[in-house]
């Protein structure tokens, strides 16, 4: 499991680790909020531990935000996002 955590900046805060039940209270609550809510950050740090990911992981991503999206070209890198890593399950 990875985790990265996004305000103005994308911050990878657990790598390719085993599950965590204490991934909330170990990491998430230590951080403060604030910052813009910018998506495209957030989706390239996604996309740059999708990268380094061994190619037999199956990504899952879960997308959490506090803030409303800012027209910032995110539409562009998810769709990149999805087109390189979205597996039929069928």
């Amino acid at each position: 499991m990875s985790c990265v955590m996004y305000n103005g900046w994308a911050h990878v805060i657990m790598r390719n680790e085993p599950s965590d039940v204490n991934l909330v209270a170990r990491y998430m609550l230590k951080r403060e909020p604030g910052g813009s809510t910018s998506y495209v950050v957030a989706l390239r740090g996604i996309e740059n531990v999708l990268e380094q990911n061994p190619k037999e992981y199956v990504p899952v991503a879960l997308f959490m935000t506090d803030g409303e999206m800012e027209s910032d070209g995110c539409e562009a890198v998810l769709q990149r996002i999805m087109d390189t890593y979205h597996h039929s399950t069928g």
